[in-house]
């Protein structure tokens, strides 16, 4: 590189850092960087850099892979309606020791292991997340009747208590928090990772909101990367709909987060080497960035 890109590359990078010290980043993570120990390791240096570079960050991730994986080395079966997944009593054991005792302290350790101070936590802890049971509805075709579909204790997230994330702000601690929530009479709910990252971030003054999942960001019709969007650009991609129901989710979920008066959503490949790094502290970034 020369001397001259390099001096470029401080002058972008510096105002930046500047700007971001202090301030707050939700980091939501799925995909291969859960579990491929290199892309783990790589997303684990990533966040410390941000943290000893001021930057207040807080993990929030998946781990659906681990879930169905676990249940069919302990022979539960898993029932899905219209892609959601039913969670019964011994189910939603399974995905709570994987989810806050295997992939959360997984993540924990790799942060440790890079040199910063993670502490792993669920939406039990504190009272952090509070959810109610998801429940859909189906229409009988030969009676117009609708009858409620129960999920078990499949939840959806309707309450962020922050009073812990707002006292380890200004501490070395960096919050990591698997999707397990407390329901109104104690029971414990399985939420998807994604919508609880988003009402995280609703409840508190975040600057950036990250989705590290294995899509490179949204796409346009003719299949490639749209770097920068706009809230009503969004708004149009949300319309012309999607085939694939995991970037539909990304999309909505974005809509729903903006509509919260968030500054920025960046949608990035977490496989990408320092994706994380790069859309905080580049102009140009990667993947998909969205402002509001």
């Amino acid at each position: 590189m020369k001397l001259s890109d390099k001096i470029d590359m401080l002058n972008e990078l510096v105002p930046n850092i500047k700007q971001y010290y202090g301030e707050t980043v939700v980091v939501y993570l799925e995909g291969e960087s859960l579990y491929d120990r290199e892309l783990a390791s790589r997303f684990a240096e990533n966040v410390v850099l941000m943290k000893q570079l001021g930057v207040n960050v807080i993990v929030v991730h998946g781990g659906d892979q681990e879930i169905e994986k676990t249940c069919k080395e302990f022979n539960i079966s898993l029932r899905y309606i219209d892609g959601a997944r039913v969670m019964d009593k011994n189910s939603i054991l399974i995905a709570e020791m994987v989810l806050s005792g295997l992939v959360n302290k997984r993540i924990v350790s790799e942060i440790n292991i890079a040199g910063g101070i993670a502490i792993g936590i669920s939406g039990k802890d504190a009272n952090l997340i509070e959810a109610k049971k998801y429940r859909s509805s189906k229409s009988n075709p030969n009676s117009n009747v609708e009858s409620l579909i129960d999920f078990g204790f499949t939840g959806e997230p309707i309450l962020v208590n922050p009073d812990m994330l707002f006292s380890l702000e200004d501490t070395d601690f960096i919050p990591i928090i698997s999707p397990i929530a407390f329901g109104e009479n104690h029971e414990t709910f399985h939420i998807n990772a994604l919508t609880a990252a988003s009402i995280v971030v609703s409840s508190l003054a975040v600057r950036k909101f990250v989705i590290m999942t294995d899509k490179g960001g949204l796409v346009s019709e003719d299949k490639k990367i749209i770097e920068d969007l706009d809230y009503n650009g969004l708004l149009n991609i949300q319309k012309s709909g999607t085939e694939d129901t995991e970037m539909e989710h990304i999309i909505n979920t974005c809509v729903c987060t903006l509509e919260n008066k968030i500054e920025t959503i960046h949608v990035i490949d977490s496989k990408l080497p320092h994706s994380l790094v790069l859309s905080i502290f580049t102009d140009t970034g990667c993947g998909t960035k969205i402002n509001n």
